[in-house]
């Protein structure tokens, strides 16, 4: 009996991954959080025109979470959460889905040029210290890099400061923003040159 009620699951199944398509968005629960992403349970119907359902596994990869950086799946979900989920990919074999939450929201890189253009000023927050710079963040998914060769000497960051910067290079096939400091104090040795005439 416990063969044939697996079979008959596993022909569910089956049957339901066939009726998904790609791009289709669906409600699900969330079955389970891992470091590498989230796990979801979806129902589908069997058959178009039927109300029987099969229900279905997928996983939302860290990287299809949000547009903004994770670290960790647990503050965004926990088991038990409803959530809704575009499908962006199938697995036959296992007859499980690659889901995304991201992408049920705009692409925040899409027309950046026209509002973060090379040379405009903005400002920001930092949001994370390394050994090869300092990540500063505009708004949700929109990150940039102040080179530690770009660092001015002495300046010292702390994460969650607010910081002044403009767009040195903007790289949006690669989602790449280098930034430059936009300095309010006067460079160490600056001196002022007054050059006296006489009246003519």
């Amino acid at each position: 009996e416990k063969a044939v009620s697996e079979s008959e699951a596993s022909a569910k199944k089956s049957e339901a991954l066939k009726n998904v398509k790609i791009g289709t968005i669906l409600d699900g629960v969330v079955s389970g959080i891992m470091p590498f992403g989230v796990f979801v349970t979806v129902s589908v119907k069997i058959e178009e025109a039927a109300e029987e359902t099969g229900k279905l596994e997928g996983l939302i990869h860290i990287s299809e979470l949000s547009w903004e950086k994770v670290d960790d799946p647990n503050k965004f979900y926990k088991t038990g959460d409803k959530v809704k989920v575009q499908v962006i990919g199938k697995e036959e074999a296992t007859t499980k889905l690659n889901l995304s939450v991201k992408r049920l929201n705009d692409d925040p890189w899409k027309g950046i040029d026209k509002t973060f253009a090379e040379g405009t000023k903005h400002s920001g927050k930092v949001i994370q210290l390394a050994a090869y710079g300092v990540l500063v963040n505009f708004k949700p998914g929109i990150d940039g890099l102040i080179h530690v060769s770009k660092m001015p000497a002495g300046r010292e960051f702390k994460v969650g400061e607010a910081v002044d910067t403009y767009i040195e290079m903007l790289d949006v096939p690669h989602r790449r923003m280098s930034l430059g400091i936009v300095l309010t104090e006067k460079p160490v040795g600056y001196f002022v040159l007054t050059i006296l005439t006489k009246p003519s």
